[in-house]
């Protein structure tokens, strides 16, 4: 409702009857609006929906029963309350009222006083209804938001936190401090946890930057097997907590891509960490490349329990969770997924997964060739 003064649309094919419900309702200081005819009527809500009607039943062409059903019929225009203002007493005109939407009757001639009190008391209800709606709808924005940073963060600090306390444990319980070489060797792979961190602050702007197609892509000639090693190093400690075996399988003709390679090294992050999560203890690990018309196909194939069929589309999404009902192992991504969703389709490439229950699974993304 207006937060100044409530608009009432008078609807009546009698301007001596506008004129009645005028000279009662202005001195109260509302917002005053005339219309002769259904068609007219509907033409102005259209325009500007009002807070409430005062609507005649027996006009030429669009009764006021036919006005109220359309009204009550649309989302945008069902909760405006629609009083009937008619000559009509007989039972039946009541009942097609009520059948047809409308919240309220009030008989001609017209008592000035109970005219009032109508208006008031279903603009009173409106208000708070309106009030209500805003509230839940700044509780939910207030929510989703709430929900979004709180799972985001939680997630994805999880592996980079991970290796940052294995290499600290690797230092504690071995005493490598006093060794320089392998000291820096772990003190390395915190640093580049830490940078990790840093990347997950910066992927949550990234993600709302990609939805909103914002995001701009510093697209050079990269160099995958550089940034596959680099990726490889910084995700050692996770690699070795669980002894898993680690293989690079690239073509040897395997041509540069053109890409950025920060989105690059993110994505294989985000794939090879949950390749890990997920893989079985010993398991193996293989990352292969080969070119593909103008593009070059990367696929990350890990043992793990596999994805359901009909879960392969969910875990792009962001926060996508499915469980197997086998083991009660949840899945989730996160918004890891979701960033190498959007930002491989970004590129121009295509991403996806190939999964066989109780076997693994291969995610597999395609970006341009330099």
């Amino acid at each position: 409702m207006n937060t100044s003064s409530p608009k009432i649309l008078m609807v009546d094919d009698e301007p001596r009857n506008l004129r009645i419900l005028e000279g009662i309702l202005a001195p109260l200081g509302y917002d005053l609006h005339r219309a002769e005819n259904g068609a007219g009527a509907l033409e102005q809500v259209a325009s500007d929906l009002p807070d409430i009607i005062l609507l005649d039943v027996m006009m030429p062409g669009l009764s006021g029963f036919d006005v109220c059903r359309r009204l009550k019929s649309q989302p945008e225009t069902q909760l405006i309350p629609v009083v009937l203002v008619t000559a009509l007493a007989d039972r039946d005109s009541k009942v097609t009222g009520i059948e047809s939407g409308a919240d309220d009757f009030i008989s001609k001639p017209v008592d000035p006083n109970e005219l009032r009190a109508r208006v008031r008391s279903l603009l009173r209800i409106k208000s708070l209804h309106d009030e209500l709606q805003q509230r839940y709808e700044d509780l939910r924005r207030l929510e989703v938001m709430r929900e979004t940073l709180t799972q985001m963060i939680v997630h994805d600090l999880r592996n980079p936190l991970t290796a940052m306390k294995g290499g600290l444990e690797m230092l504690e319980m071995r005493r490598y401090i006093s060794e320089e070489k392998t000291a820096q060797k772990y003190l390395r792979i915190l640093t580049r946890g830490a940078q990790t961190l840093i990347d997950m602050t910066t992927a949550i702007l990234d993600l709302a930057k990609l939805e909103a197609g914002e995001m701009q892509l510093d697209l050079n000639k990269v160099d995958l097997g550089q940034i596959l090693a680099d990726v490889e190093v910084g995700m050692g400690s996770l690699l070795d907590h669980k002894r898993l075996t680690f293989e690079a399988d690239l073509s040897g003709d395997l041509p540069s891509l053109r890409a950025d390679g920060e989105s690059l090294r993110r994505i294989l992050v985000n794939i090879l960490g949950n390749a890990i999560t997920f893989s079985p203890q010993a398991g193996r690990i293989t990352v292969a490349a080969l070119p593909e018309d103008g593009q070059v196909r990367i696929t990350v194939r890990d043992e793990g329990p596999g994805i359901p069929p009909d879960y392969r589309g969910r875990i792009f999404e962001k926060f996508g969770q499915v469980e197997s009902r086998q083991s009660g192992q949840k899945y989730s991504t996160g918004l890891g997924l979701a960033f190498c969703r959007m930002a491989v389709e970004a590129h121009g490439g295509q991403i996806g997964v190939d999964s066989e229950v109780g076997k693994g699974s291969t995610f597999w993304f395609t970006l341009p060739s330099a």
